[in-house]
């Protein structure tokens, strides 16, 4: 039986092969001498451990019979708790996306172009945004945010945010 770990979300370039004793197998590239001989070069480590990893959280969703829908709850309270907490920085205004990875806000309202901002948000509070101009002109007041992350992360992003919003906050005001 042969796996392959992009199969399951980890990393391309790495597998494995469970081979039954009985089932004689000769090398394909001769040298090395790794695995008992029949495979030569350096092992990729970080796809082995990528592997490792994948399968670990694939026997962890396995009992789960509704893995597909608890990831999606997951998603779901991930996304509103950062669409709640970007509509509370000052001048920022965001639709709750129906399924999408990525927040749209539209940071108009602060006074600032999205490029500004995104470099404000980028260099001073550690925190990526794309302007939304890269996606074409109706993007030209918005900035994009990948939802894709842990609760922690976002927490911790829309908190610097907040600190740093002070920047354009005289703007909102007016």
């Amino acid at each position: 039986m042969s796996l392959t770990a992009h199969k399951m979300y980890g990393p391309k370039g790495a597998g494995a092969l469970f081979v039954r004793q009985s089932c004689a197998l000769a090398p394909i590239i001769d040298g090395g001498g790794h695995e008992r001989g029949l495979r030569s070069g350096t092992l990729n480590v970080p796809g082995i451990v990528g592997l490792a990893t994948a399968l670990d959280v694939a026997t962890q969703l396995a009992p789960c019979s509704n893995a597909v829908d608890a990831m999606t709850a997951e998603y779901r309270t991930r996304r509103d708790l950062f669409v709640s907490g970007l509509n509370k920085t000052p001048g920022f205004r965001c639709q709750t996306p129906d399924g999408a990875f990525y927040a749209w806000v539209n940071v108009e309202e602060t006074g600032a172009n999205a490029e500004e901002i995104q470099r404000i948000l980028l260099e001073e509070a550690g925190v990526a945004a794309t302007a939304g101009a890269a996606f074409g002109a109706e993007g030209k007041n918005f900035l994009r945010f990948s939802l894709v992350s842990s609760r922690n992360l976002l927490q911790q992003a829309l908190e610097r945010m907040q600190r740093v919003s002070v920047k354009w906050r005289a703007a909102v005001a007016k």
